[in-house]
């Protein structure tokens, strides 16, 4: 049977005390000195990669389980807290049972395990354990905005890349260790001179100034709109949801960049209001509507009528007829009333004059 090689990547000292031959970044640990595999490199693993080092082959197997009887006795004394008396089942036996059954939290020694953060941290934890400060995670953006770092500072630290939880079709999530990226938070910090605290309230102070600046841009925009509708003599919209919306999304400066028709401009604004004050108040439209809704369907339903319904009609009527209209209703002694916004009122008048037009 073909002899497998065990490839380990080497601990960050280790290289400072291996022999010059197998000094590289990946090496064949088949050709590295008994005692340092004894004395050095069992301290870097736990007991679980040592067990599954010894079944690799034949080289390691004669190493960890032959050569040093005794080894085991420490591994199950000082990784355990077990110790061994007997002779069976063999010690290393034992270690292999007792790792099967237990899978021990480091931290607690608990039997449940979340080896979610195995990677970043070395160490099996159970959920209660991952819940301490020590082992608390960040996201990166609430790194870059609750610790005042940047994607240089981020890239100095340990991160864990998991599935984003809102899609797996999402660009892979970065977590932080919170120790680290609080640590990293002070000294960038003090570097420039200030604290954590002191550049928090900076923030807060910055925010509280835009929330201010923001307020006071909305309160303009609304005298503003309401200065200019008093000049017009048209009462503020109260009884129109769209207009109202109208108003409000000028008002708070509504701004979408996915809907960019939906922002409202003063000019838009006045435009709308200006349009549909003439409609309700001038224009013969609701009573050119409520009568057509009365005539037998034979007569309503004449293709003459369908435009009288719109309101682009009505406003155009209203255009056309309005003087001519005005001239006969002071020829026949009528007193005209005038709007607040200064045009006459010759809703009725409009009405009848349409009806005598299209003889209805």
């Amino acid at each position: 049977m073909r002899r497998r090689r065990a490839v380990l990547i080497m601990p960050a000292n280790l290289p400072r005390i291996l022999p010059a031959s197998v000094k590289s970044d990946s090496i064949n640990l088949d050709k590295l000195p008994i005692d340092i595999i004894d004395h050095v490199l069992l301290q870097y693993l736990d007991l679980s990669t040592i067990i599954s080092l010894s079944q690799v082959s034949h080289f390691f197997r004669e190493v960890l389980v032959h050569t040093n009887p005794t080894l085991w006795h420490d591994l199950l004394a000082i990784r355990l807290k077990y110790v061994y008396a007997g002779s069976s089942p063999p010690a290393h036996v034992l270690a292999y049972n007792l790792i099967k059954k237990r899978r021990s939290c480091d931290e607690c020694l608990g039997k449940e395990q979340d080896v979610s953060l195995r990677r970043l941290f070395r160490k099996r934890l159970c959920p209660q354990c991952k819940a301490l400060d020590k082992y608390s995670m960040i996201t990166m953006t609430r790194a870059k905005r609750e610790f005042y770092l940047d994607v240089d500072d981020l890239s100095r630290i340990p991160a864990l890349r998991t599935h984003n939880p809102h899609g797996y079709s999402k660009p892979k999530m970065h977590l932080y260790p919170l120790v680290d990226v609080r640590k990293r938070c002070e000294e960038k910090l003090r570097h420039q001179g200030t604290t954590f605290a002191e550049r928090k309230q900076q923030g807060k102070a910055r925010g509280a100034q835009i929330k201010l600046r923001k307020q006071n841009a909305v309160q303009r925009r609304r005298v503003q709109l309401t200065e200019a509708l008093e000049q017009l003599g048209i009462p503020y919209p109260t009884d129109s949801p769209e207009l109202e919306d109208c108003c409000a999304k000028f008002i708070d400066n509504y701004n979408d960049p996915l809907d960019p028709d939906q922002r409202m401009s003063f000019e838009d604004v006045l435009e709308r209001i200006e349009g549909d004050h003439l409609l309700m108040e001038h224009s013969p439209y609701e009573l050119i509507q409520l009568h057509l809704s009365q005539l037998p369907m034979h007569v309503s339903g004449d293709h003459r009528f369908f435009a009288a319904e719109t309101e682009i009609y009505s406003l155009r009527f209203l255009q056309m007829t309005c003087e001519e209209v005005e001239k006969k209703e002071k020829d026949k002694g009528v007193t005209i009333q005038n709007c607040t916004c200064g045009k006459p009122l010759l809703e009725n008048a409009l009405f009848n004059h349409w009806r005598e037009i299209n003889n209805v």
